[in-house]
């Protein structure tokens, strides 16, 4: 209506058409476009052209409906941009996010983001792979309800955010927490620190805020690797891993029902297989340097060195008792009798069980509990050498 009664006014020469060039903000060229127009098809000749013509790349109502039934019988516990993949890599739509997200939302198929918090600032990566881990548990209803809740434990690069390792167990404790760190030295080699959280597996924790160090089997096994153990003080300050959680939440448990996997051994599987190579290759980052901070193993048992170690008083009739079961010691070249002797109850975490006294290995059992008879064996290197101090 403005652009109508400006040019009108031109027209009849109440006002210049310079001046119609100056309160319109137009250039010269396209006013004389629109005094054109004006005269030839009169008032109804200055309507934007646009108007009621369907755009070229318009989404169509075909695909629109296809969308939304999606949404409602496949994908309806999927969050947005989950979806959106989804769309693009299984059912090869070409539509954009934004128009995704604001058809979801417009027909109340999906919720608006709620607003942010408090502002804080972002800890910055470590520059090089290899030189920082994070290990966490979350627990959650991966398999639905039915299924009952897990614990999914995964340990991540902070360089590049690449998840190394993660399973489903029962239990976030111990001998989970240490058989990540041996598939990560095995397969990548040794790192240089693990954040974790207050965990009781991790640190002791006498007082809420109080924490004593040196009492774990993980603080014991990190030592002997020469692996810096650091513990957050709050969840914020573990921010990259709590956000990697909220990642795992909104699309884990939906995958593994499209999928129609119903067991945790499947889901293990499907894990290592299918989603955590998604996964890398989706949110992973390119680190700072190009560099690695692994360290290649170099004379290590890595076996021995996660291991649980516990201190047992051997029997006089050279037995050793843990845990309601008894372990015969048998005869030893290195000495006659070990009793009363103070020795060392090695657990694998395989399930086999060493007894060791000194240098000397003077009991082996399976992990079924059998007796395997090696006499005279010398343990094994656990740590790693004074070259990789």
């Amino acid at each position: 209506m403005r652009v109508q009664d400006i040019v009108a006014k031109a027209v009849a020469e109440q006002i210049t058409w310079l001046d119609a060039e100056r309160i319109l903000g137009y250039s010269a060229r396209h006013v004389r476009r629109l005094r054109h127009r004006c005269t030839v098809d009169g008032v109804d000749g200055l309507r934007d052209r646009r108007a009621g013509r369907a755009m070229p790349g318009r989404i169509k109502p075909d695909t629109v409906r296809e969308i939304q039934h999606l949404r409602q019988s496949k994908y309806f516990d999927f969050n947005i941009q989950h979806f959106h993949e989804k769309l693009v890599e299984e059912h090869k739509m070409k539509v954009g996010y934004t128009f995704v997200k604001n058809l979801l939302q417009a027909t109340g198929m999906a919720e608006k983001a709620k607003a942010r918090g408090k502002h804080r600032r972002k800890r910055e990566r470590r520059p090089m792979v290899g030189m920082m881990l994070h290990t966490d548990g979350s627990t959650h209803a991966w398999l639905g309800h039915e299924m009952g809740e897990r614990d999914l434990v995964a340990l991540l690069d902070d360089a590049d955010g690449r998840v190394l390792w993660g399973e489903f167990v029962e239990e976030e404790d111990t001998r989970s927490c240490l058989r990540g760190i041996e598939s990560v030295i095995r397969t990548r080699g040794l790192f240089s620190e693990l954040y974790t959280d207050k965990g009781s597996h991790f640190v002791y924790t006498p007082k809420a805020g109080q924490t004593e160090r040196g009492h774990t089997q993980i603080e014991r096994v990190l030592k002997g690797l020469r692996i810096r153990l650091i513990v957050a003080d709050s969840p914020q300050a573990r921010g990259r891993m709590e956000r990697h959680w909220k990642t795992d939440q909104g699309r884990l448990p939906q995958e593994l029902r499209v999928a129609g996997i119903t067991t945790w051994e499947a889901a293990n599987r499907y894990l290592e297989e299918v989603f955590w190579p998604d996964f890398n290759q989706k949110f992973t980052v390119e680190p700072a340097s190009s560099g690695s901070g692994f360290v290649p193993l170099v004379g290590i048992d890595v076996s021995r060195a996660c291991a649980l170690e516990h201190e047992v008083t051997v029997a006089p009739d050279n037995c050793v008792r843990w845990h309601n079961a008894y372990w015969q010691v048998p005869p030893h070249p290195s000495r006659p009798s070990f009793a009363k002797c103070k020795a060392v109850l090695v657990e694998y975490l395989d399930g086999r069980r060493d007894i060791e006294y000194g240098p000397h290995t003077i009991a082996r059992f399976d992990k079924d509990g059998e007796p395997i008879e090696e006499r005279g064996a010398v343990r094994r290197r656990a740590t790693p050498s004074a070259s990789l101090a």
